[in-house]
């Protein structure tokens, strides 16, 4: 994953769906904070 919250090894051998579909929420969530972060900071 480009969020480096797992790499591929781990998430074949460690994490299952589940936790892959965890991991995805969490980078939506994050890119969506920083997103309204930027946007923020930028009208400010």
């Amino acid at each position: 994953m480009t969020s480096h919250l797992a790499t591929l090894h781990e998430l074949s051998t460690i994490y299952g769906t589940e936790d892959l579909h965890n991991l995805l929420e969490i980078a939506v969530v994050n890119a969506h904070n920083q997103r309204i972060a930027n946007e923020a900071a930028a009208n400010s």
